[in-house]
């Protein structure tokens, strides 16, 4: 089984981010990381034999209006506190 921090990053978005534009903004409510968005962290945070990440660099390429901007600001906060 290959190893992941995805589901940590996912819990750290749950927990720490919320939305601040649209609708969902209003009651401030938290990040809801859904199964796409949390297939994409496992493969992007995927850790190697020697323990360093595999990818250095990932694309999300999805239409607009799905939550990459979202994803983004949170995966920038992640790796700016982690």
């Amino acid at each position: 089984m290959v190893e992941s921090d995805g589901d940590r990053v996912a819990a750290f978005l749950a927990r720490y981010c919320v939305h601040v534009k649209g609708r969902w903004a209003q009651n401030t409510e938290p990040l809801v990381v859904e199964d796409w968005q949390r297939a994409f962290l496992r493969e992007a945070f995927e850790v190697g034999a020697d323990g360093h990440r595999v990818y250095t660099e990932i694309l999300l390429g999805i239409p607009r209006k799905n939550g990459k901007s979202a994803l983004s600001a949170g995966l920038g906060h992640y790796l700016l506190t982690s």
